[in-house]
Protein backbone atom coordinates (compact mmCIF):
# COMPACT_ATOMS: atom_id res chain seq x y z
CA UNK A 1 0.00 0.00 0.00
CA UNK A 2 2.88 2.33 0.74
CA UNK A 3 4.29 1.66 -2.73
CA UNK A 4 0.93 2.51 -4.30
CA UNK A 5 0.71 5.67 -2.20
CA UNK A 6 4.13 6.87 -3.31
CA UNK A 7 3.45 5.95 -6.92
CA UNK A 8 0.18 7.90 -6.84
CA UNK A 9 2.09 10.89 -5.49
CA UNK A 10 4.36 10.63 -8.54
CA UNK A 11 1.25 10.83 -10.76
CA UNK A 12 1.37 7.14 -11.66
CA UNK A 13 -2.11 6.08 -12.76
CA UNK A 14 -1.53 2.58 -14.12
CA UNK A 15 -0.62 -0.48 -12.06
CA UNK A 16 -0.18 -4.12 -12.94
CA UNK A 17 -0.17 -6.90 -10.36
CA UNK A 18 2.00 -9.73 -11.63
CA UNK A 19 4.04 -12.60 -10.21
CA UNK A 20 4.71 -15.41 -9.90
CA UNK A 21 0.96 -15.76 -9.54
CA UNK A 22 -0.55 -12.64 -7.91
CA UNK A 23 -3.91 -14.27 -7.17
CA UNK A 24 -2.18 -16.45 -4.54
CA UNK A 25 -1.57 -13.33 -2.43
CA UNK A 26 -4.39 -13.15 0.16
CA UNK A 27 -4.58 -9.33 0.21
CA UNK A 28 -4.71 -8.73 -3.56
CA UNK A 29 -8.31 -7.56 -3.35
CA UNK A 30 -7.36 -4.97 -0.71
CA UNK A 31 -4.50 -3.70 -2.87
CA UNK A 32 -6.82 -3.31 -5.85
CA UNK A 33 -9.34 -1.36 -3.75
CA UNK A 34 -6.58 0.82 -2.30
CA UNK A 35 -5.22 1.59 -5.77
CA UNK A 36 -8.66 2.70 -6.96
CA UNK A 37 -9.07 4.92 -3.90
CA UNK A 38 -5.68 6.50 -4.64
CA UNK A 39 -6.76 7.45 -8.15
CA UNK A 40 -5.32 4.67 -10.30
CA UNK A 41 -7.40 4.59 -13.48
CA UNK A 42 -5.97 1.46 -15.14
CA UNK A 43 -5.48 -1.70 -13.10
CA UNK A 44 -4.49 -5.05 -14.53
CA UNK A 45 -3.86 -8.45 -12.98
CA UNK A 46 -1.62 -10.77 -14.99
CA UNK A 47 -2.66 -14.28 -14.02
CA UNK A 48 -2.83 -17.90 -15.10
CA UNK A 49 -6.46 -17.87 -13.99
CA UNK A 50 -6.34 -21.21 -12.20
CA UNK A 51 -7.05 -20.06 -8.64
CA UNK A 52 -9.60 -17.25 -8.80
CA UNK A 53 -11.59 -17.31 -5.58
CA UNK A 54 -15.17 -16.05 -5.33
CA UNK A 55 -13.97 -13.05 -3.31
CA UNK A 56 -11.30 -12.17 -5.86
CA UNK A 57 -13.76 -12.41 -8.74
CA UNK A 58 -16.05 -10.06 -6.86
CA UNK A 59 -13.20 -7.57 -6.42
CA UNK A 60 -12.27 -7.77 -10.12
CA UNK A 61 -15.87 -7.07 -11.12
CA UNK A 62 -16.46 -4.35 -8.52
CA UNK A 63 -13.33 -2.39 -9.35
CA UNK A 64 -13.40 -3.05 -13.13
CA UNK A 65 -10.00 -4.73 -13.26
CA UNK A 66 -8.39 -5.64 -16.59
CA UNK A 67 -7.18 -9.23 -16.78
CA UNK A 68 -4.27 -10.67 -18.76
CA UNK A 69 -3.94 -14.43 -19.11
CA UNK A 70 -1.06 -16.67 -20.12
CA UNK A 71 -2.17 -19.32 -22.60
CA UNK A 72 0.43 -21.60 -24.17
CA UNK A 73 -1.46 -23.89 -26.51
CA UNK A 74 -4.76 -24.78 -28.13
CA UNK A 75 -4.30 -28.36 -26.94
CA UNK A 76 -4.66 -29.01 -23.20
CA UNK A 77 -1.86 -31.58 -23.13
CA UNK A 78 0.70 -29.14 -24.51
CA UNK A 79 -0.38 -26.29 -22.23
CA UNK A 80 -0.42 -28.49 -19.11
CA UNK A 81 3.01 -29.90 -19.95
CA UNK A 82 4.44 -26.36 -20.05
CA UNK A 83 2.78 -25.24 -16.80
CA UNK A 84 3.51 -28.54 -15.09
CA UNK A 85 -0.05 -28.60 -13.73
CA UNK A 86 -2.60 -31.08 -15.02
CA UNK A 87 -5.96 -29.43 -15.71
CA UNK A 88 -4.51 -25.91 -15.84
CA UNK A 89 -5.61 -25.37 -19.48
CA UNK A 90 -9.26 -26.01 -18.62
CA UNK A 91 -9.11 -23.77 -15.53
CA UNK A 92 -7.45 -20.91 -17.43
CA UNK A 93 -10.00 -21.01 -20.24
CA UNK A 94 -12.86 -21.17 -17.73
CA UNK A 95 -11.54 -18.00 -16.06
CA UNK A 96 -11.25 -16.25 -19.42
CA UNK A 97 -14.88 -17.12 -20.21
CA UNK A 98 -15.93 -15.82 -16.80
CA UNK A 99 -14.09 -12.52 -17.27
CA UNK A 100 -15.56 -12.01 -20.74
CA UNK A 101 -19.01 -12.77 -19.38
CA UNK A 102 -18.51 -10.09 -16.71
CA UNK A 103 -17.63 -7.54 -19.39
CA UNK A 104 -14.06 -7.09 -18.14
CA UNK A 105 -11.30 -6.16 -20.55
CA UNK A 106 -9.35 -9.31 -21.32
CA UNK A 107 -6.13 -9.93 -23.19
CA UNK A 108 -4.05 -13.05 -23.59
CA UNK A 109 -0.37 -13.67 -24.17
CA UNK A 110 1.30 -16.61 -25.88
CA UNK A 111 4.99 -17.22 -25.30
CA UNK A 112 6.38 -19.29 -28.15
CA UNK A 113 8.96 -21.88 -27.18
CA UNK A 114 10.19 -25.22 -28.44
CA UNK A 115 7.35 -27.09 -26.74
CA UNK A 116 4.55 -25.08 -28.38
CA UNK A 117 6.04 -23.48 -31.48
CA UNK A 118 3.51 -25.28 -33.69
CA UNK A 119 0.60 -24.15 -31.50
CA UNK A 120 0.81 -20.35 -31.69
CA UNK A 121 -1.54 -19.83 -34.66
CA UNK A 122 -4.10 -22.35 -33.38
CA UNK A 123 -3.99 -20.83 -29.90
CA UNK A 124 -4.62 -17.37 -31.30
CA UNK A 125 -7.61 -18.66 -33.29
CA UNK A 126 -8.99 -20.44 -30.23
CA UNK A 127 -8.78 -17.31 -28.08
CA UNK A 128 -10.28 -15.07 -30.76
CA UNK A 129 -13.14 -17.54 -31.22
CA UNK A 130 -13.78 -17.24 -27.46
CA UNK A 131 -14.05 -13.47 -27.83
CA UNK A 132 -10.55 -12.34 -26.81
CA UNK A 133 -9.72 -9.66 -29.36
CA UNK A 134 -6.36 -8.67 -27.85
CA UNK A 135 -3.99 -11.62 -28.25
CA UNK A 136 -0.22 -11.06 -28.19
CA UNK A 137 2.64 -13.43 -28.91
CA UNK A 138 6.27 -13.18 -27.93
CA UNK A 139 9.34 -15.34 -28.01
CA UNK A 140 11.17 -16.74 -25.02
CA UNK A 141 13.73 -14.19 -23.89
CA UNK A 142 17.08 -15.24 -22.48
CA UNK A 143 16.49 -13.68 -19.07
CA UNK A 144 15.75 -15.39 -15.77
CA UNK A 145 14.15 -18.80 -16.35
CA UNK A 146 14.08 -18.06 -20.07
CA UNK A 147 17.87 -18.38 -20.15
CA UNK A 148 17.43 -22.14 -19.76
CA UNK A 149 16.06 -22.24 -23.31
CA UNK A 150 17.69 -19.20 -24.89
CA UNK A 151 21.33 -18.63 -24.05
CA UNK A 152 22.36 -14.97 -24.11
CA UNK A 153 25.55 -13.27 -22.99
CA UNK A 154 23.93 -9.82 -23.33
CA UNK A 155 20.70 -9.57 -21.30
CA UNK A 156 20.09 -6.01 -22.50
CA UNK A 157 19.66 -7.40 -26.01
CA UNK A 158 16.91 -9.69 -24.74
CA UNK A 159 14.66 -6.84 -23.61
CA UNK A 160 11.76 -5.70 -25.77
CA UNK A 161 12.58 -2.00 -25.38
CA UNK A 162 9.38 -0.96 -23.58
CA UNK A 163 11.23 -0.57 -20.26
CA UNK A 164 12.30 2.89 -21.42
CA UNK A 165 8.72 4.12 -21.55
CA UNK A 166 8.05 5.30 -18.03
CA UNK A 167 7.51 2.18 -15.97
CA UNK A 168 9.06 0.55 -12.92
CA UNK A 169 8.88 -2.90 -11.36
CA UNK A 170 8.78 -3.31 -7.59
CA UNK A 171 9.48 -6.90 -6.55
CA UNK A 172 8.15 -8.57 -3.42
CA UNK A 173 11.56 -8.14 -1.77
CA UNK A 174 11.47 -4.38 -2.35
CA UNK A 175 13.95 -4.27 -5.21
CA UNK A 176 13.15 -1.68 -7.89
CA UNK A 177 14.06 -2.41 -11.51
CA UNK A 178 13.15 -0.78 -14.83
CA UNK A 179 10.70 -3.60 -15.73
CA UNK A 180 9.84 -7.19 -14.87
CA UNK A 181 12.44 -8.49 -17.33
CA UNK A 182 15.29 -6.27 -16.18
CA UNK A 183 15.70 -7.44 -12.59
CA UNK A 184 19.34 -8.07 -13.45
CA UNK A 185 19.79 -4.28 -13.25
CA UNK A 186 18.25 -2.90 -10.01
CA UNK A 187 17.92 0.87 -9.80
CA UNK A 188 16.81 1.25 -6.19
CA UNK A 189 15.00 -0.25 -3.23
CA UNK A 190 11.66 0.30 -1.53
CA UNK A 191 13.51 1.65 1.51
CA UNK A 192 15.21 4.24 -0.69
CA UNK A 193 11.87 5.17 -2.23
CA UNK A 194 10.34 5.33 -5.69
CA UNK A 195 11.05 9.04 -5.98
CA UNK A 196 14.77 8.46 -5.56
CA UNK A 197 14.71 5.64 -8.13
CA UNK A 198 12.73 7.69 -10.67
CA UNK A 199 15.13 10.62 -10.42
CA UNK A 200 18.28 8.53 -10.37
CA UNK A 201 20.87 8.81 -13.10
CA UNK A 202 21.09 5.02 -12.98
CA UNK A 203 17.53 4.65 -14.27
CA UNK A 204 17.98 7.27 -16.98
CA UNK A 205 21.19 5.63 -18.16
CA UNK A 206 19.50 2.24 -18.29
CA UNK A 207 16.58 3.58 -20.31
CA UNK A 208 18.94 5.22 -22.77
CA UNK A 209 20.88 1.97 -23.16
CA UNK A 210 17.64 0.01 -23.63
CA UNK A 211 16.46 2.38 -26.35
CA UNK A 212 19.82 2.08 -28.07
CA UNK A 213 19.75 -1.72 -27.92
CA UNK A 214 16.21 -1.73 -29.23
CA UNK A 215 17.10 0.45 -32.21
CA UNK A 216 19.72 -2.15 -33.17
CA UNK A 217 17.15 -4.93 -32.81
CA UNK A 218 14.91 -3.20 -35.36
CA UNK A 219 17.42 -4.10 -38.03
CA UNK A 220 18.07 -7.69 -36.99
CA UNK A 221 14.67 -8.72 -35.60
CA UNK A 222 11.90 -6.82 -37.41
CA UNK A 223 9.09 -9.07 -36.16
CA UNK A 224 10.09 -8.68 -32.51
CA UNK A 225 10.66 -4.95 -32.91
CA UNK A 226 7.22 -4.47 -34.45
CA UNK A 227 5.65 -6.06 -31.37
CA UNK A 228 7.49 -3.92 -28.82
CA UNK A 229 4.39 -2.06 -27.67
CA UNK A 230 2.57 -5.28 -26.75
CA UNK A 231 5.00 -7.55 -24.92
CA UNK A 232 3.59 -10.03 -22.39
CA UNK A 233 4.49 -7.84 -19.45
CA UNK A 234 2.81 -4.72 -20.83
CA UNK A 235 -0.91 -4.02 -20.26
CA UNK A 236 -3.09 -3.35 -23.27
CA UNK A 237 -3.24 0.40 -23.94
CA UNK A 238 -6.51 2.15 -22.99
CA UNK A 239 -8.85 2.75 -25.88
CA UNK A 240 -11.73 5.16 -26.22
CA UNK A 241 -13.16 7.92 -28.42
CA UNK A 242 -11.15 10.62 -26.66
CA UNK A 243 -7.81 8.79 -26.79
CA UNK A 244 -5.32 8.61 -29.64
CA UNK A 245 -5.09 5.32 -31.46
CA UNK A 246 -2.53 2.91 -29.93
CA UNK A 247 0.48 1.65 -31.90
CA UNK A 248 -0.51 -0.70 -34.68
CA UNK A 249 1.34 -3.41 -36.58
CA UNK A 250 0.48 -6.21 -38.98
CA UNK A 251 1.00 -8.86 -36.33
CA UNK A 252 -1.04 -7.11 -33.68
CA UNK A 253 -4.82 -7.53 -33.36
CA UNK A 254 -6.87 -4.40 -32.75
CA UNK A 255 -7.47 -3.84 -29.01
CA UNK A 256 -11.01 -3.76 -27.65
CA UNK A 257 -12.68 -0.35 -27.59
CA UNK A 258 -15.43 1.05 -25.40
CA UNK A 259 -18.26 2.28 -25.09
CA UNK A 260 -19.76 -1.10 -25.89
CA UNK A 261 -21.74 -0.11 -28.93
CA UNK A 262 -21.33 -2.03 -32.14
CA UNK A 263 -20.69 0.57 -34.88
CA UNK A 264 -22.07 -1.92 -37.40
CA UNK A 265 -20.52 -3.15 -40.63
CA UNK A 266 -18.58 -0.71 -42.74
CA UNK A 267 -17.49 -1.15 -46.35
CA UNK A 268 -17.17 0.85 -49.57
CA UNK A 269 -20.54 -0.37 -50.82
CA UNK A 270 -22.48 0.78 -47.79
CA UNK A 271 -24.41 4.06 -47.78
CA UNK A 272 -22.79 6.21 -45.07
CA UNK A 273 -26.02 8.12 -44.51
CA UNK A 274 -26.79 11.82 -44.82
CA UNK A 275 -23.22 12.99 -44.20
CA UNK A 276 -20.96 12.87 -47.26
CA UNK A 277 -18.59 15.26 -49.04
CA UNK A 278 -21.11 16.31 -51.67
CA UNK A 279 -23.93 16.96 -49.21
CA UNK A 280 -24.24 20.37 -47.62
CA UNK A 281 -24.27 20.26 -43.82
Amino acid sequence: MAVLDEAAGLQCRRAQFIGGEPTLYPALGRLIEHARLRGFTDLEVYTNGTVLSRELKAAFARFDVDLAFSVYAARPGVHDAITGQGGSWAKTLASIRWALGEGLRVRASIVAMEANEDQVADTRRLLEAMGVSNVGADRVRGIGRGSREVASAAPMKELCGACGQGQLCISSDGQISPCVFSKFHPVGTREGGLTTAVRSGELQAFRAAARSSHSELRVREPVVAAAVECGPERPAPPCGPERPAPPCGPERPAPPCRPEKDPGPCNPERDPGPCRPETAP
